[in-house]
């Protein structure tokens, strides 16, 4: 990632955080590259019934506080996403190649998150297990709750499961750019 150490050389004498820059300058990339990306993956999935166990339903979901509970849940994703892509970056400070450990949790947010196969297929202990990490988070759950897969105290557990990864994410972010920043030499003229 020869670009995390030209944003390292570049940030520790901005008078902004880091965080605050790089959400700056991934807000474009979310909204016209994620953001549509997720929505089609909703919409198909509503769609097609990949969620609900059925094929060629149209399952959109008429209550409006379905759309701002989904969004909210989309929002955090997306920043827990952020966070965990920020907080592999930050392993630039100590390791030259990080590209096998973004490889590494990637591979994981992949088969763990519901991109590749939905989690409803799996059996229900491993269900239990996958919905205690971040990666169930950053797209199964929008869409479960967009679908109405998520109701009343599962719902809530969800959204609440869900902010303390954002929280968790973003404390674990700050920590390494603050230890990384601690170990940071810059050489040169």
């Amino acid at each position: 990632m020869p670009g995390a150490i030209v944003f390292i050389a570049a940030v520790p004498d901005k008078p902004i955080g880091p965080e605050r820059r790089q959400i700056t300058d991934e807000r474009g990339r979310f909204a016209f590259v994620n953001l549509p990306a997720d929505t089609n993956y909703t919409i198909a999935s509503s769609k097609f019934g990949y969620l609900d166990g059925g094929y060629g339903r149209d399952v959109l979901p008429t209550d409006p506080l379905v759309y701002v509970l989904a969004g909210i849940s989309t929002v955090m994703a997306a920043f827990i996403q952020f966070f965990i892509t920020y907080s592999l970056a930050m392993f630039a400070f100590w390791i030259l190649e990080i590209s096998t450990i973004v490889f590494i949790v990637y591979s994981f947010e992949y088969f763990l998150g519901g991109q590749m196969f939905p989690i409803d297929i799996m059996p229900a202990a491993v269900q239990a297990v996958m919905k205690w990490l971040p990666f169930y988070y950053e797209l199964f759950c929008p869409v479960a709750i967009f679908l109405g897969r998520l109701k009343g105290p599962d719902l809530v557990q969800a959204l609440a499961i869900q902010t303390a990864w954002l929280l968790l994410a973003w404390a674990w972010a700050n920590f390494m750019w603050k230890r990384g920043l601690g170990h940071y030499q810059a050489v040169g003229g």
